[in-house]
């Protein structure tokens, strides 16, 4: 990776967001948490991939399909709020930019919609106001409903060996990852 290379960026470039079914793949968990990992002869301690899954999502969620097409996506994939799923990764996206030094709109009091704004009686222009930075989205101890956040390093049993399943759990079926829907 990149940024894991002498001199490079470093761990603050990069953000991974699974669905939920992407999550609950052992194996692809696993093949990601390896692909994130830095090489074990690296040791800046300012290194850290940002990494995260929705429950209740798809892979479809990552997409404006959940917002174009919100009946479906409810009924045949199971994912409960698909305009939020896409709010949290966009406010994820923005943050990372921002924290490397790139200009993007500020986050919306609207938008962020976790227990720090919720409920908040006030007057709409005040609502309507920009909010800016949004560091509580990457929070590595979580937080924020619905967003949470994964380890990206790889668990070693006690033999120290990872799971190498290329295959789905039995947990996610075939329709949950790939979205496809089957009557």
């Amino acid at each position: 990776m990149p940024a894991y290379s002498p001199g490079g960026p470093g761990g603050k470039v990069m953000l991974t967001i699974l669905s939920e079914a992407f999550f609950k793949w052992s194996g692809n968990l696993n093949d990601t948490r390896r692909i994130l990992s830095p090489p074990a002869t690296f040791t800046s301690p300012n290194a850290y991939v940002h990494f995260f899954y929705a429950p209740s999502s798809a892979h479809l969620s990552q997409s404006d399909f959940g917002i174009l097409f919100p009946w479906s996506i409810r009924r045949f994939l199971k994912v409960e709020d698909p305009e939020r799923i896409v709010k949290l990764n966009v406010r994820a996206i923005l943050q990372r930019l921002r924290e490397n030094g790139h200009i993007v709109a500020d986050t919306s009091v609207l938008d962020m919609d976790d227990e720090e704004t919720a409920g908040q009686d006030k007057p709409i222009a005040t609502i309507r106001k920009s909010h800016g930075a949004d560091p509580r989205i990457l929070d590595r101890k979580g937080g924020i409903s619905g967003w949470i956040p994964i380890n990206p390093t790889l668990e070693m049993d006690e033999d120290g060996l990872v799971e190498e399943s290329r295959t789905l759990s039995d947990e996610v079926g075939e329709t949950e990852v790939l979205g496809e829907v089957r009557m």
